[in-house]
C-alpha cells in the first residue's frame, strides 16, 4: 500500500493527521484506527509525516476571492462589527448532549471544508483569501444553569452579534449554552463570506451524521467532496473573462440602461449619511388557508410560487411610493453547475429585478410581467452582482445599497425538510431529531439590517412561515407590522379577484379604514351653520357696544360706531345694486374705513373682492375683468395704481359725506349661508390668478370654531398687519369683531419692525396671525426678556413651520400658545391645525395637526385610495369650509372639487389641495410639501424640507431656504439660501461639511449664498423665485478645479490620480463621482498607509471628497490611537452615526 492510498484508507474512516512539533498526530473515531492501520502508520511514520506537511503546505494557499466573498469583504471593511451578515443556526436542544463528541463533528466539518478556514488579507491593493491548512474550531460550552429565559436569550444574541475577525480566518464559531443536562441551546454562527443559506442546511445534514459516528465510535460514511469553492470561483472568473460572460453582461447592461430608480420608501427616520446595519425582525405566518388558495392561484396562472408572492410584494412596494419603476434585489441558489451542490460556500448572486408598473394593469397582467422578467434573469444569473454595480458606475451611496434597497426571497428545503420545522418558529415547539440530539426551533432575528427591507418567506407545505427584516435606523417595528397587514390584504385581494387592477386591490384593513375615514374625522359640532357671518358681529355689537372695535394710531372705533359706519355703507350699496353672491372691489389702505367697507358690503349682500394696490396693473385689471364686479371702493391715493374701469368707482373718503347720510340700522338682508363672503385670487397654474368663492358657512364655522380654540377672550385683541388679499388676515381682523375685542391696524407700510413696536407697545394680545419668515424676522426684534406676555397666541400659517423658529418662544415665553395653522384659501384660512410643544417636536418641521370642527382630512393616492399611515399621498379636505369653487372657471373648479368618496351625503365634495401630507400614528398630519415641487436628482426623490430643516439645526444659521436650480439646461442642482451673521466663504466651507455629516451625499446642496434677508412676498413668504444665481466658480461651490493646498491634499491627489486612472481632480471633488468604487477606495486606503504609516478605516467612505479625507489624514497625524470601540449614536436622532470603529489608526 502507496502512502497515497494509506492516507485515502484513513480519511475514509474519519481519521485526521496533522503534525505538531515535529510529531505525528491524529484524531479518529473510536475504533476507527486498527490494529493494521495503526502498524502501517508507524512503519511508514517519516513518509507519512512528510505527506502531511506537503499536503498542509499545498493547502495553505492564496487564492482570489470569488465575487460574492469580495462583495462581504467590502461591506465587512465598511462595517466590521455589524452582525448583518453572520448566518446562524440556533436550536433548544432537549436530549442529553456528548460534548466531546459535538466538538469532533464539528472540527470535523472545519476540516472537510475550506471556506470555514479561510482568511481574508489585502495585498498590494488586491483582496485576497488564504486557506489554513489547519484550524481549531472555535467551540465553547457555556454554563447558564440557573439562567432565566430573557437572559439566556440575551446572551445567545450576544454570542450571535460577536463580529468576526476575516484577516484571522475565524469565520465560524459555536456555542453550547447548558442551562440542564438535558436543557442546551446550540448556536452555531458562521460569517456570509464562508457560506449561504444552502450550506447551513448542508453543514447540519453532515452534522446529523458527524455527530452520532464521533458519539457511537462509528465509521464515517460522509464522501469528501470532489471539488472545492476555489474550483467555483476559478471557473466563474474565467467564465466572466470569456464569451459566456461578455452574453451575460449584454442582458444586464440593457436591463439596467437608463436611470435606475431609487425606492423612496417613507422612513420614520431621516437616513444617517453612514449606514449602522442595525436592524430588527417582523414575523409571521401565512395559514393554511390563503397558502391554499395562493398556491392554487399560482398553479392555475402557470408561475411558480414565488413569482406570484413577488409581485404581490412588488404592489405592495408601488402603493406605498406610488413609484411605477421599481427594482428588487433576489438573490439566486448560485450552483449552476450540479459538482457545486454539496459544497460549502457563499454561492449566493443578487439580481437585481426591475418592473414596470405604470397603467395600473391588472393583476393577472402584471403576474405576467414578473413571470417574463424572473425567466430572462435567471437564464442570465450567474452574472456576479458586485461587477454589476462596478460596470454600471453606480455612485457610492453610504447609506444606501446600490441597484436596489430591498430584497426579497422564498425558501423550499426540498431534501432537508425533516429540519424544516427547526427554522419555523410556532407557538409551540415540533421536536426534530439531529443525529441523536432532540432539537427544537429557538428563533433568534439574524441578518437583520442588511437592505432597507427584507422580506424572506419559506415554503413550508401547507402554510408559509416568513419575516420581514428591516432597517431598525430608518423604521419603526408598528410600520412594519402595519406593512406586513398590508402584504397579507393584497394577497387576500389577489387571490379573490385577480382581475382587479393593482391600484384598486383593497390594502387597508377594515380597522385602518374606519380609523382613517371615521375616527379622525369624527368633527362634527353644533354651530350657528345657517348664519351669515356678519350677523355674528352685530351680536357681539349689542353685548359690548362701547368696547373698543378698532384702533388704528389716534383713531378708535366702538363697536357701536363701526356697527354704524357699515351699515350707512351698506344702505348705500343696497342702493346701488348690491345683493347677494355680487362682487365689490375693495382697493384701501389699513385703517379703520378697510373695516367699514368689508363690513359694509357683507351687511349689503354682497361679497367683497380685494384689489392689493402693490399689484401690477395687469393682474389688477384682469381680477375686475374676470370677477364682474359692478363697484370698486377705493381711496384717491390709489387711483393711479388702479387700471382702467369701467364700473363704478366709490371713494370711501370723498364720498362718505354723502353715505353718511343712509340710516345706520342693521339691514333686514335675506342672506343664506351659501351666498359668497369674499372672493380671495390667488396664482393660478396658467399664468392668470383664479378667483376662490368663500362662502358664509364657511367663514361662520371657521370663526365659531377659532375664537374659542384660540381663547380669543384672553387678551386685548390682535394686530393687522398683512394684505387682505391674503386670507390669513382673516384669523387677525374677524374673530376679535365676534369675541368683542379690538382690531389693531398697522399701516400700509408696515414693516416686522412696525409689527415688534406694537406688540412691545401694548403687550397682552390675544393673537397674533403670522407666517413663519415673519415670526423669524420678530424673533430677532423681540427682546427675550420682553417676550413673555406679548401674545397670548402664535397662530403661524402660510407655509411649512421648522421647530426652530419656535425655539426662541418656547424658551423665553414657555406659556405663550403657539399653533400651526395649515389651510389653503380654497378651505377658509385654516382648516387643520396643531398645538405645538417642545416637549414634542424639538427639531425639523412641526406637523400641521388634526382637523378643525366640520372638516375632513382623507390622504389618498392618484387613485383616490387611502393611503396608509405614514404613507405619503395627496392632501385631501372635506367638510363645511369648502369654498363653491374657482369664479367663473367651471373646468378647474371640476378638477379640484371632486365628489365626496367616502360620503353618502347628495352633492358632498373633497377639494384636491396638491399638497403632499401624511399621517403619523397618533393621528397628526405632516405636511410633506406641494407634489409638484418634489424633485428628483441622480434618481433619488427629494424632499427640500427636509434639507431645510437640516441646515436650520445649524447654530450660526438663523433661516435657511433650498431650492434646485437649473442654471444649465439638464445639470439639476440643490442651492441653499442662509442668513447668517458669518461670512459667505466661511459658513458655507462649515455647512458643507456639516451636511454631508447629516445628510446622503444626493441631499446636500452644490452650492450656498449667504444673505442678509429673504425676499418676501407680498404675503410673507419666501419669494424663491427673486433668489439669486450662485456663482458656481466660487471656491465654496466646489465646482472648480481647486489645486491642493497641503502636503496631504498633494498626496492624495497623486493616490486618486493613479487609483481612478484620470488626469485631473480637485480637493473638492467626490470620490464615488469620479466613478470610484468600493474595491478602489480600499486601494486608496491600501497606498496611503504605505504612504503616512497611517490606516483609515474603511468606514472613511463617509469623507468622500479629497479635502475632507486630507484633513482625517492630518487629524489621524496628531490624534493616532490604536484601535477600538465608540459608541454609536441612535440615527433616529438625526444626529450623525459615528463610526463603528475608531477613524485612524496608527500603523504598527
Amino acid at each position: 500500500m502507496s502512502v497515497a492510498e494509506l492516507l485515502a484508507a484513513l480519511s475514509e474512516k474519519g481519521i485526521e493527521l496533522w503534525t505538531e512539533g515535529g510529531k505525528l498526530r491524529f484524531r479518529a473515531p473510536t475504533g476507527a484506527l486498527t490494529p493494521d492501520l495503526r502498524s502501517r502508520l508507524v512503519e511508514r511514520r517519516e513518509e507519512v509525516i512528510a505527506a502531511v506537511r506537503e499536503r498542509a503546505r499545498q493547502s495553505h494557499k492564496t487564492l482570489a476571492p470569488s465575487y460574492s466573498q469580495l462583495g462581504m469583504w467590502l461591506v465587512h471593511q465598511v462595517a466590521p462589527d455589524s452582525a448583518a451578515y453572520n448566518v446562524s443556526f440556533s436550536a433548544r436542544v432537549c436530549s442529553a448532549v456528548d460534548v466531546p463528541a459535538l466538538r469532533q463533528a464539528l472540527q470535523a466539518l472545519l476540516d472537510r471544508h475550506a471556506t470555514l478556514r479561510t482568511a481574508y488579507t489585502m495585498r498590494d491593493g488586491q483582496p485576497l483569501q488564504q486557506i489554513q491548512g489547519y484550524r481549531d474550531v472555535d467551540f465553547e460550552q457555556v454554563d447558564v444553569v440557573g439562567c432565566d429565559d430573557a437572559s439566556l436569550y440575551q446572551q445567545v444574541t450576544a454570542a450571535y452579534r460577536q463580529p468576526f475577525d476575516l484577516e484571522a480566518g475565524a469565520v465560524m464559531r459555536v456555542r453550547l449554552f447548558t442551562r440542564a443536562s438535558e436543557d442546551h441551546i446550540l448556536l452555531l454562527v458562521v460569517h456570509h463570506i464562508a457560506l449561504d443559506g444552502w450550506s447551513m442546511w448542508l453543514l447540519l445534514d453532515e452534522l446529523r451524521v458527524l455527530y452520532p459516528a464521533y458519539k457511537n465510535g462509528e465509521a464515517l460514511s460522509l464522501p469528501r467532496p470532489e471539488v472545492e469553492y476555489s474550483d467555483y470561483a476559478r471557473w466563474q472568473s474565467e467564465m466572466i473573462a470569456g464569451p459566456e460572460g461578455e452574453r451575460l453582461w449584454s442582458y444586464w447592461k440593457q436591463q439596467l440602461a437608463g436611470e435606475i430608480p431609487s425606492l423612496d420608501l417613507p422612513t420614520d427616520y431621516p437616513r444617517s449619511p453612514l449606514v449602522s446595519y442595525r436592524g430588527s425582525s417582523e414575523l409571521f405566518e401565512l395559514d393554511e388557508a390563503i397558502t391554499g388558495r395562493i398556491k392554487d392561484l399560482a398553479k392555475a396562472e402557470g408561475v411558480t410560487l414565488y413569482v406570484l408572492l413577488l409581485a404581490v410584494f412588488y404592489i405592495l412596494l408601488h402603493r406605498y411610493t406610488a413609484q411605477e419603476e421599481i427594482v428588487i434585489g433576489t438573490p439566486t441558489f448560485g450552483r449552476s453547475r450540479a459538482e457545486y451542490a454539496k459544497i460549502i460556500g457563499d454561492f449566493i448572486n443578487m439580481l437585481p429585478i426591475r418592473v414596470d408598473l405604470s397603467g395600473n394593469p391588472s393583476f393577472r397582467k402584471f403576474l405576467a410581467q414578473v413571470r417574463q422578467v424572473m425567466l430572462a434573469a435567471l437564464e442570465h444569473q450567474d452574472f456576479p452582482f458586485s461587477l454589476m454595480v462596478e460596470r454600471l458606475g453606480r455612485s457610492q451611496n453610504n447609506n444606501r445599497s446600490p441597484l436596489f434597497q430591498v430584497s426579497f426571497d422564498v425558501q423550499r428545503v426540498h431534501q432537508f425538510e425533516a429540519l424544516s420545522d427547526v427554522f419555523v418558529p410556532r407557538a409551540t415547539g415540533r421536536r426534530v431529531d439531529l443525529g441523536g440530539l432532540e432539537i427544537e426551533a429557538y428563533p433568534l432575528p439574524q441578518q437583520e439590517g442588511q437592505f432597507d427591507l427584507v422580506m424572506q418567506i419559506l415554503d413550508a407545505g401547507t402554510t408559509l412561515p416568513a419575516v420581514l427584516k428591516y432597517s431598525s435606523d430608518i423604521f419603526e417595528g408598528a410600520t412594519i407590522a402595519r406593512m406586513v397587514s398590508h402584504y397579507k390584504k393584497l394577497l387576500e385581494s389577489t387571490v379573490t379577484d385577480p382581475d382587479q387592477r393593482i391600484c384598486d386591490l383593497p390594502l387597508l384593513t377594515d380597522e385602518e379604514r374606519r380609523q382613517l375615514v371615521l375616527d379622525w374625522n369624527s368633527t362634527r359640532v353644533s354651530y350657528p351653520e345657517d348664519t351669515a357671518f356678519y350677523r355674528l358681529f352685530e351680536a357681539q355689537v349689542v353685548r359690548t357696544p362701547d368696547a373698543t372695535a378698532v384702533v388704528y394710531e389716534a383713531e378708535r372705533l366702538t363697536y357701536q360706531e363701526l356697527n354704524e359706519r357699515a351699515n350707512r355703507l351698506a344702505h348705500y350699496l343696497r342702493g346701488q345694486g348690491v345683493g347677494p353672491d355680487m362682487l365689490v372691489g375693495v382697493c384701501l389702505g389699513r385703517s379703520p374705513a378697510l373695516i367699514v367697507t368689508l363690513l359694509g358690503i357683507v351687511k349689503a349682500g354682497g361679497a367683497y373682492l380685494p384689489l392689493d394696490p402693490t399689484y401690477p396693473k395687469d393682474r389688477l385689471a384682469y381680477m375686475l375683468d374676470n370677477s364682474r364686479a359692478g363697484i370698486l371702493v377705493t381711496e384717491a391715493a390709489f387711483r393711479d395704481v388702479l387700471p382702467e374701469y369701467a364700473g363704478q368707482i366709490v371713494d370711501i373718503y370723498a364720498d362718505w359725506p354723502f353715505i353718511e347720510a343712509y340710516s345706520n340700522t342693521n339691514i333686514d338682508q335675506d342672506v343664506s349661508a351659501d351666498n359668497l363672503v369674499y372672493v380671495i385670487y390667488t396664482s393660478g397654474s396658467t399664468g392668470r390668478p383664479k378667483g376662490i368663492q368663500i362662502l358664509h358657512r364657511g367663514l361662520t364655522n371657521y370663526l365659531t370654531w377659532c375664537t374659542k380654540a384660540y381663547d380669543v377672550e384672553k387678551g386685548h385683541g390682535a394686530p393687522v398687519h398683512s394684505s387682505i388679499s391674503f386670507d390669513l388676515t382673516v384669523t387677525a381682523m374677524f374673530p376679535p369683531l365676534v369675541a368683542g375685542r379690538a382690531v389693531y391696524l398697522l399701516p400700509e407700510n408696515a414693516t416686522a419692525e412696525s409689527l415688534a413696536r406694537m406688540l412691545l407697545d401694548n403687550p397682552g394680545f390675544s393673537l397674533v396671525k403670522i407666517t413663519p419668515a415673519h415670526l423669524e424676522l420678530l424673533n430677532n426684534l423681540i427682546p427675550a426678556e420682553r417676550a413673555a406676555g406679548l401674545t397670548h397666541a402664535f397662530i403661524i400659517g402660510g407655509e411649512n413651520l421648522l421647530a426652530e423658529t419656535l425655539a426662541f418662544w418656547w424658551r423665553n415665553a414657555p406659556e405663550t400658545i403657539l399653533v400651526n395653522e395649515y389651510g389653503p384659501t380654497e378651505t377658509v384660512v385654516g382648516c387643520c391645525v396643531y398645538w405645538a410643544d417642545d416637549d414634542v417636536y424639538v427639531s425639523g418641521s412641526v406637523p400641521i395637526g388634526r382637523p378643525i370642527a366640520n372638516t375632513e382630512l382623507y390622504v389618498l393616492d392618484a387613485h383616490l385610495n387611502l393611503v396608509p399611515i405614514g404613507v405619503p399621498g395627496e392632501l385631501y379636505i372635506g367638510g363645511d369650509g369648502l369654498a363653491r369653487g374657482y369664479l367663473n372657471r367651471l373646468d378647474l373648479t371640476a378638477e379640484r372639487f371632486i365628489p365626496h368618496p367616502f360620503s353618502s351625503t347628495a352633492g358632498a365634495r373633497i377639494y384636491k389641495t396638491g399638497d403632499l401630507a401624511r399621517y403619523r400614528p397618533d393621528g397628526n398630519l405632516e405636511y410633506l410639501g406641494r407634489i409638484d415641487n418634489q424633485v428628483k436628482i441622480r434618481g433619488f426623490r427629494i424632499e427640500l424640507g427636509e434639507i431645510e430643516a437640516a441646515l436650520s439645526e445649524h447654530p450660526a444659521v438663523q433661516e435657511a431656504v433650498v431650492i434646485v436650480r437649473e442654471d444649465t439646461p439638464g445639470d439639476k442642482r440643490l442651492v441653499a439660501y442662509v442668513r447668517s451673521a458669518q461670512s459667505s466663504g466661511e459658513i458655507a466651507s462649515e455647512l458643507r461639511y456639516y451636511m454631508k455629516e447629516r445628510l446622503p451625499d444626493y441631499m446636500v446642496p452644490a452650492a450656498y449664498v449667504t444673505l442678509d434677508a429673504m425676499p418676501l412676498t407680498p404675503n410673507g413668504k419666501v419669494d424663491r423665485r427673486a433668489l439669486p444665481p450662485p456663482d458656481y466658480l466660487r471656491p465654496e461651490h466646489a465646482t472648480a478645479v481647486v489645486a491642493p493646498r497641503t502636503e496631504m491634499e498633494t498626496m492624495l491627489v497623486d493616490v486618486w490620480l493613479a487609483v481612478l486612472g484620470i488626469d485631473q481632480v480637485s480637493i473638492y471633488d467626490n470620490f464615488f463621482d469620479l466613478g470610484g468604487h468600493s474595491l478602489q477606495a480600499m486601494q486608496v486606503i491600501s497606498k496611503m498607509e504605505s504612504n503616512t504609516g497611517l490606516r483609515i478605516d474603511p468606514a472613511f467612505m463617509r469623507f468622500q471628497t479629497l479635502a475632507q479625507l486630507a484633513a482625517a489624514y492630518e487629524e489621524a497625524e496628531t490624534t493616532a490611537v490604536p484601535t477600538g470601540d465608540t459608541e454609536v449614536e441612535d440615527a433616529r436622532s438625526g444626529k450623525l452615526l459615528s463610526n463603528i470603529r475608531r477613524l485612524v489608526s496608527k500603523k504598527k
